[in-house]
């Protein structure tokens, strides 16, 4: 009931309790959804699968985010980003297949365009590359890290670049630069396969990383390990154009090194050098962004490196090192000397 004795405020009142009415919910929105999909020519398992999946979307608010959103103009970006860390930290976590993934965004992608065919609700989902399967190959997400992150040790890294540089294999140039890059800045190993010759400026000892995630890109100082290395690999490879990729592959020498091969070489010199086993491509961000805490560095410069879109991200790694034993471990063994 409606009391008020201020005709003005009254019409606000009346006009609010309208447009209340009019408002969609989420409920009756996924009730209306399959007879959409039909229209449309989906099947019938294709339709099941869609609204099963965008009532996981439905629940994941409700439970996981614990937001009472009841209408959908109330759905944002915000809702959306969220979701698609939850489905990526399944996909990590073993949970879920890329292509479970892909299905479930993508089913959310069309429930947007009912919205918006429908209701006239604009579709936030509109140009996302997130559903495609090839893009979800190189997602890293802000979250790709849960404690604790697995690290190389100390002397497992002197052990892996001795080893390299004591070799004669005739990869060893490419292979340093390759070790030396993602551990002296922290790429992501997509970022690593893009750098071409151009992006290196050896005077001012800088790297250009292009981020392919969100299309920009981060000019970063590097140390002179690195440009050493790239200098040695740039020397073997001979006449180089800016265009070129730095890491390019034997069999087709124009094109960039794949995936597969950069974590066969990787592999192979841990083996070499009889250190840890699993170590991987990402072992070696995952050290860098440890090292830089420890050296008091803050996360907002670490993230310039790393490409990560807040620093909330490296929490994680603050936690790690924030119960680092290993000074402790240093100052008992140097009692016991005493």
């Amino acid at each position: 009931m409606i009391a008020n004795n201020n005709p003005q405020n009254l019409e606000i009142q009346l006009n609010r309790v309208e447009n209340e009415k009019n408002r969609i919910t989420i409920r009756r929105a996924i009730n209306n959804f399959p007879n959409y999909l039909f229209l449309e020519g989906k099947s019938k398992s294709t339709s099941e699968n869609y609204l099963t999946d965008t009532i996981q979307f439905y629940n994941f608010i409700k439970t996981e985010l614990n937001n009472k959103i009841r209408y959908i103009d109330a759905i944002t970006k915000v809702e959306i980003k969220q979701y698609k860390k939850y489905l990526v930290k399944k996909m990590m976590k073993g949970e879920y297949k890329i292509t479970t993934v892909a299905r479930k965004y993508n089913s959310l992608k069309v429930f947007c365009q009912f919205l918006e065919n429908e209701y006239g609700i604009e579709d936030i989902t509109k140009g996302d590359k997130f559903g495609n399967r090839n893009h979800l190959k190189n997602w890293n997400n802000d979250y790709e890290v849960e404690s604790p992150p697995k690290i190389i040790q100390d002397w497992e890294i002197e052990k892996l670049l001795q080893t390299i540089e004591s070799s004669n294999d005739k990869n060893v140039f490419r292979d340093m630069a390759i070790i030396q890059v993602l551990l002296n800045t922290g790429c992501r190993r997509s970022e690593l396969l893009e750098l071409k010759w151009g992006d290196v400026n050896f005077y001012n000892k800088e790297i250009t990383i292009r981020r392919k995630k969100t299309s920009n890109a981060d000019t970063v100082a590097v140390n002179h390990h690195v440009i050493k290395a790239l200098i040695d690999l740039k020397k073997v490879n001979g006449d180089l154009k800016s265009s070129d990729y730095i890491f390019r592959s034997r069999q087709e020498s124009s094109n960039k090194l794949s995936e597969s091969a950069l974590n066969s070489a990787i592999k192979k010199w841990v083996i070499k050098a009889n250190i840890n086993p699993e170590i991987s491509s990402h072992y070696f961000r995952h050290t860098f962004i440890t090292n830089c805490l420890r050296q008091g560095i803050s996360a907002e410069k670490i993230i310039k490196y790393t490409g990560h879109s807040d620093v909330s991200a490296l929490k994680p790694y603050t936690h790690l090192v924030a119960n680092d034993t290993r000074e402790v471990a240093q100052a008992l063994e140097k009692n016991r000397e005493v």
